[in-house]
């Protein structure tokens, strides 16, 4: 057996002590870095936290810079995408800011494929008898209607409780709301004011809007298609179209403008962008087209 020295062992301790400061080092910048993967390029001061259906969600938050103050832009992205995401979110996040709009954007929903989803027993003792219950001229869907409704009402409570909570961090930024909302979450959006089921804005705008699947869903489910909702909803709305927007955003659009005709401009806009919405030149426009329509309910 070796024997060591006291000198040995006193340096053998400190390299012991200096692996483990190291390897709790390590894994504490890895469950950091795990736990904010799009936002470590941010200053830290941006970055805020808040719990949606028991789970942690970043909210960020850019104040307003010079000495115009409106109010504070609440900015949700299609389902699946985090609050800085590059393009349009990310764009719109850092450049209102000159313009008197602190932004405030927030995780949105899950989209179709969230994990929650699951077939009940009692839906898979029933299979063959929903297969055989198709007509025989029906595709066979890829969800069930029940499965979609409930992908629905998840997606909406979750923004639901997300915009609750922003109430705290706005108060920092007194003045007007502005939402912006882009793809399917704006179909969420459109539907949750249509219920009156959040706090109206004093501006909405709504960037390639669409409602999949809603055709799936059992007739008694179904609700009201973005145009007519927005046609009933009493809060000036900014609507911007792309070429290359969802198909189903493609197709309503003239339906929603048509629909929304009996408004006065002031409370009704479409807006088509001459380029694709992966273009940076796309994004200024979506700015400059905003800066003018918010101008132009401010000064009502």
């Amino acid at each position: 057996m070796i024997e060591l020295t006291t000198n040995q062992h006193n340096r053998f301790l400190r390299l012991i002590l200096v692996w483990i400061t190291g390897l709790l080092t390590f894994f504490t910048l890895s469950h950091q870095l795990s736990a904010q993967p799009f936002y470590v390029h941010l200053d830290p001061s941006e970055v805020k936290s808040i719990t949606v259906n028991e789970k942690d969600a970043h909210v960020l938050v850019r104040p307003w810079s010079g000495k115009t103050r409106h109010g504070a832009a609440i900015i949700i992205g299609p389902t699946d995408h985090h609050p800085d995401t590059a393009g349009i979110i990310s764009y719109l996040r850092q450049q209102l800011n000159q313009y008197g709009w602190a932004t405030i954007s927030i995780e949105p929903s899950e989209g179709m494929f969230y994990p929650n989803f699951a077939t009940s027993a009692e839906a898979v003792e029933k299979a063959g008898e929903q297969q055989l219950a198709l007509a025989t001229n029906q595709t066979t869907p890829r969800y069930q209607a029940q499965q979609l409704l409930e992908l629905r009402n998840y997606q909406q409570d979750y923004l639901k409780s997300a915009l609750a909570q922003l109430t705290e961090i706005g108060k920092a930024y007194p003045g007007k709301r502005m939402i912006i909302v882009v793809d399917d979450s704006a179909g969420l959006i459109s539907n949750l004011l249509y219920e009156n089921a959040i706090p109206f804005p004093n501006l909405l705008a709504v960037i390639n809007p669409y409602r999949e699947f809603e055709q799936d869903l059992d007739a008694e489910q179904q609700t009201a298609s973005i145009a007519e909702q927005l046609t009933a909803l009493s809060v000036p709305i900014l609507d911007i179209q792309s070429p290359d927007g969802h198909p189903l955003s493609q197709l309503h659009a003239p339906q929603r403008y048509n629909l929304n005709q009996i408004k006065p401009v002031s409370f009704y806009h479409q807006y088509t962008l001459s380029l694709n919405m992966d273009t940076p030149s796309a994004w200024e426009e979506v700015l400059y087209v905003l800066k003018g329509f918010s101008n132009r309910v401010l000064k009502q």
